[in-house]
């Protein structure tokens, strides 16, 4: 049977035109993971909380039913799986070694991020993209960014996130083509940190 909880969450709207509106949204994430550290606005329905509009935009317009799909606890309590399994289809595993994306409505609902998938050798492309709600996200800020889409140095805003996440997330640059892509949402706001971006200096925790 059918829960109360499980029905109200299906019912949260989506894309009111999916075709068109995940193709704007489309475009605009791949603006952001061409330019990282800038900073995107995401327009669509308001989904469950916590899951935000950003974050909610970014799954109607990327998951379906051949990416598998890890969401982190507070997510999984609030009944979001309900409401993305009703609308993309997407597999719900609870590895993140096995996940294609992992959404997270907070960072300390996340695990080590060498956890997700990292991809291999052969097949670099095939990790996670993880998707992270974060109180703080802003331009210019106390981070500095360098790499690919970077003419230079940039720099943002993006909070608070512990030392032990950016530990890990250095370690895993020595480990480049292989890693995770990060997607960091705030509200309606979206940065993309792609695994080719690197830290310079000490980011500020």
């Amino acid at each position: 049977m059918t829960s109360p909880r499980e029905t109200t969450h299906r019912l949260a709207p989506a894309f009111e035109d999916p075709v068109m509106e995940a193709q704007a949204a489309f475009r605009q994430l791949l603006a952001a993971q061409a330019q990282p550290g800038s900073i995107a606005i995401l327009r669509g329905p308001v989904p469950p909380p916590p899951l935000g509009i950003a974050a909610g935009a970014v799954a109607l317009t990327l998951l379906d039913h051949d990416t598998r799909l890890w969401l982190g606890d507070r997510l999984l309590a609030a009944g979001v799986d309900d409401y993305l399994r009703f609308h993309c289809g997407c597999p719900l595993v609870r590895d993140p070694s096995q996940a294609d994306f992992g959404f997270a409505s907070d960072p300390s609902d996340l695990p080590p991020l060498d956890r997700f998938m990292q991809g291999d050798d052969l097949f670099p492309h095939r990790s996670t993209t993880v998707v992270v709600e974060v109180s703080r996200l802003a331009s210019p800020g106390t981070l500095r960014l360098v790499g690919p889409g970077i003419e230079t140095e940039t720099s943002l805003e993006i909070g608070p996130m512990s030392e032990d996440f950016w530990a890990t997330r250095r370690a895993m640059q020595a480990d480049f083509p292989l890693g995770v892509d990060l997607i960091f949402t705030s509200g309606d706001s979206l940065a993309a940190f792609p695994r080719s971006t690197s830290l310079a200096g000490n980011p500020c925790m």
